[in-house]
């Protein structure tokens, strides 16, 4: 049985290689493959940019405590605000939660300050995040992503566990 299927493989693969010729068999392939890697930076940038607004939302709670029980009266949540990050060596939009201090005004979250800057989201920890989402390891994902760009563990395991 393989043996037949083997030949009429290659029985298929010559006759496709006289009627089409070798260069468009070859153009074919290295679209096809062209497009699976756009396929697959569009999905990583995605996932970068969900778990870096999930790393700034922790962040968020990790200072002002979680909804409705705020650890702290001074900061108050203030809904979000469209903002951009580095993730690799392109700049991604997010939505990034925003904080106010009752006095001192708008807080500026540590981890958006650091993925404002280029190369602290890198190539290998958005390789990282997929392999880790791949792999369906959500939690440690999203905690080394977080320990990556500053947030305390306290915050992490606190949101991670409830």
């Amino acid at each position: 049985m393989r043996r037949r299927d083997t030949q009429q493989r290659k029985q298929a693969l010559a006759g496709l290689k006289r009627t089409a010729g070798m260069d468009w068999m070859l153009g074919t392939l290295v679209r096809v493959i062209h497009s699976g890697k756009q396929a697959l930076d569009a999905v990583m940038l995605e996932m970068g940019r969900m778990v870096a607004e999930s790393v700034m939302l922790m962040e968020r709670e990790e200072i002002a405590g979680p909804e409705y029980y705020p650890t702290d009266p001074a900061f108050q949540k203030w809904a979000h605000e469209a903002g951009s990050i580095y993730l690799g060596d392109q700049t991604v939009p997010v939505t990034r939660p925003r904080l106010r201090h009752i006095e001192q005004g708008e807080v500026t979250l540590q981890s958006y300050a650091r993925l404002r800057n280029p190369g602290a989201f890198s190539e290998e920890l958005l390789e990282k995040i997929l392999r880790g989402v791949s792999a369906q390891k959500y939690a440690g994902t999203v905690l080394n992503a977080a320990h990556a760009v500053g947030v305390s563990s306290t915050a992490i395991s606190q949101k991670l566990w409830s």
